[in-house]
């Protein structure tokens, strides 16, 4: 049987209405939290001269705005990884990361009992032996991790390994180069998870 071939991403972008980015082109996605990979940083807004990736694509989730790209890591490194993105009214960074608590299993079975400047313990015993939740403000993360947020995160089988909100922005990312197939899921997951959030969430004020 003949193996399908994989979209280009121009055929994807096509396929899904989006508008596709290619490093070069003289244009830059309208919003995005993005990876400066000589500097070994971050910054939130993106120049075409600066682009991090081979290519981007934009797109529309209903009424939420979706970018997602991979991109090269450090030069002496050559690695790759993948973000997807939603766009998001401006709150302070909250993220979420069940790697650190899955390393603590195997070394001392007692994930939970470990603490490092940043985390936010939540209160929830289930949620708190998966994730490590890091926020710059714990009261912000206390007040819109309500029960039911928790519960669809514990829940939901596309809840990926590290997630959060960040820069005006919800985002997925790993070690990995990126499948345009993988878009709409991860994309939903994110989306799913700023709508479970309550509303004063993006009322927040430092």
């Amino acid at each position: 049987m003949a193996r399908r071939r994989a979209s280009t991403p121009r055929e994807w972008a096509a396929k899904h209405n989006a508008a596709l980015y290619v490093a070069g082109d003289g244009r830059a996605p309208t919003f995005g939290y993005f990876p400066n990979a000589r500097q070994r940083t971050t910054f939130a807004h993106l120049t075409p001269q600066a682009a991090p990736y081979e290519y981007a694509v934009e797109l529309r989730l209903g009424e939420h705005a979706v970018l997602a790209f991979e991109y090269r890591t450090a030069e002496e490194a050559a690695g790759i990884g993948y973000m997807v993105q939603v766009w998001t009214p401006p709150v302070p960074a909250l993220s979420f990361d069940t790697t650190l608590k899955s390393m603590l299993t195997s070394i001392k079975g007692q994930p939970t009992a470990f603490q490092s400047a940043g985390t936010v313990p939540i209160g929830h015993p289930a949620f708190d032996a998966r994730f490590t939740v890091y926020c710059e403000h714990p009261d912000f993360a206390r007040g819109v991790l309500t029960p039911p947020v928790l519960e669809r995160l514990l829940a939901d089988p596309r809840t990926p390994a590290q997630f959060g909100l960040l820069n005006s922005v919800a985002l997925v990312s790993g070690p990995r180069a990126l499948s345009l197939d993988d878009v709409p899921a991860l994309a939903g997951f994110l989306v799913g998870f700023v709508r479970t959030l309550p509303g004063y969430t993006w009322q927040y004020r430092r």
